[in-house]
């Protein structure tokens, strides 16, 4: 069976205008459900609850189920792929780890102990980090629900946070197409 993917514009979003609403569903061919359930609709708020918890530029939050269970969760975050450094030590990559977490940049100082750090950080996407658990690739019948939020100070502040477009991009839905999902709902 095909992944499904459902546009939900709804909750306190940068509206998109009828125009450019036909235009998303002709390039993307996804179903656009114009009045959720109340149960989608929470959903996709505790995922922008989520989102609100991150720290890259795009904030998005995902909430992996299975029927009415909460399985797993993700948010985009950073990384720092060792891999790319010259043996760095355990104390430099927590450093690291700890000004990507907070901020989401690396100080000149952490910068300059191997060179430039550019290039060698890497984002984790929601939708990957909510399959973090490994065991999640045997269960059936999964539902993602994917939210991203503004980062403007008045949506990150109040209860409701605007969202914003959220579909997941080419390389997610590659991922997911090879797991057991069957529906993502995106704001």
């Amino acid at each position: 069976m095909a992944l499904k993917l459902i546009y939900v514009p709804t909750l306190k979003s940068s509206r998109l205008d009828e125009k450019n609403l036909k235009q998303v569903v002709e390039l993307t061919q996804d179903e656009v459900l114009s009045k959720p359930s109340s149960t989608v609709i929470k959903r996709l708020q505790r995922a922008a609850t989520l989102a609100s918890l991150g720290t890259c530029n795009f904030r998005h939050g995902a909430v992996l189920m299975q029927s009415a269970r909460v399985l797993n969760v993700g948010i985009n975050s950073y990384s720092l792929d060792p891999d790319l450094l010259p043996n760095p030590s355990r104390s430099f990559r927590e450093k690291v780890a700890q000004q990507l977490e907070l901020n989401g940049q690396v100080s000149a100082e952490v910068n300059g102990m191997f060179g430039s750090v550019e290039g060698k950080i890497s984002t984790t996407h929601a939708e990957r980090a909510a399959f973090s658990n490994h065991t999640h690739f045997s269960v059936p019948n999964l539902t993602l629900y994917v939210a991203r939020i503004s980062t403007s100070k008045e949506s990150l502040g109040s209860d409701s946070p605007t969202t914003l477009f959220s579909r997941p991009c080419k390389e997610c839905l590659a991922f997911l197409r090879k797991t057991p999902v069957k529906a993502v709902y995106y704001t």
